[in-house]
């Protein structure tokens, strides 16, 4: 397995139809190297702590052949 990018980012607030969502899902590429810890990299964070983060789940696996992983996870996308 070869590792093409380490992506990571700060919860943000976003406006689905109307109303505010914090999300974590917006993650961008990093350049410099990141600390792990049990519970995330430095400078990632989580914003649904029960069903995401937490201890050893820190590093997600995707395969880059994967189409999710380039689709908008929002119930309405087509308001963006």
């Amino acid at each position: 397995m070869k590792v093409i990018s380490v992506n990571a980012g700060e919860p943000k607030t976003v406006m689905i139809d109307g109303k505010p969502l914090t999300t974590g899902i917006y993650k961008e590429p990093v350049s410099e190297p990141l600390f792990v810890t049990k519970l995330n990299f430095n400078g990632d964070g989580q914003a649904d702590l029960v069903h995401h983060g937490g201890y050893d789940k820190a590093i997600k696996n995707e395969m880059a052949c994967t189409t999710h992983a380039y689709k908008p996870l929002f119930y309405n996308a087509s308001s963006f």
